[in-house]
């Protein structure tokens, strides 16, 4: 029960990545592409860490568009997907980074469920990254369960490397 509502409570969309209200309007299923930049810049094989008000989280993004958020005081890895797309005129970005978890889930800040794509302008997303990595060194593309419960102060990818299990 406690891991369920662990699981509803802190779970958060792709805001969680960012630590931003999704930007209203993107169409996440554009099919404007995203800047050649971006495109380098994004293509999946790498594990961040942002820290925003939701506090520290690492994310892995696959190659082929699945993810795997380890969210501050969560006893799961959360699995979804993600993409990029290009310029929206609603918005105003160029860029657009957007993120699909399941319906079950929910994000405590911008107080939306899952279920649905939510997107954000990449510009925004990467104002919060902290370190970034090749490859998934927590293995998180690969679990249900997270390393240990990830707590929300700031820290570095060596830190929570001496603790992973």
């Amino acid at each position: 029960m406690a891991t369920l509502r662990n699981l509803v409570c802190i779970v958060g969309v792709s805001a969680l990545a960012a630590g931003c209200a999704p930007v209203t309007g993107v169409n996440a299923n554009s099919t404007t592409p995203p800047s050649p930049q971006t495109k380098q810049r994004f293509q999946g094989g790498t594990t961040t860490m942002t820290y925003s008000a939701h506090g520290t989280q690492v994310e892995f993004l696959s190659k082929d568009g699945r993810t795997a958020l380890w969210y501050p005081g969560n006893a799961v890895v959360l699995h979804g997907r993600w993409r990029l797309v290009g310029a929206d005129p609603t918005t105003g970005f160029q860029d657009n980074i957007c993120f699909q978890y399941g319906a079950n889930t929910y994000n405590p800040l911008t107080l939306h469920y899952g279920g649905g794509w939510e997107c954000e302008g990449i510009a925004l997303y990467q104002g919060h990254i902290v370190e970034r990595v090749a490859g998934d060194p927590f293995g998180l593309g690969k679990r249900e369960g997270v390393p240990y419960v990830l707590p929300r102060q700031r820290t570095t990818f060596a830190e929570l490397l001496k603790r992973r299990s």
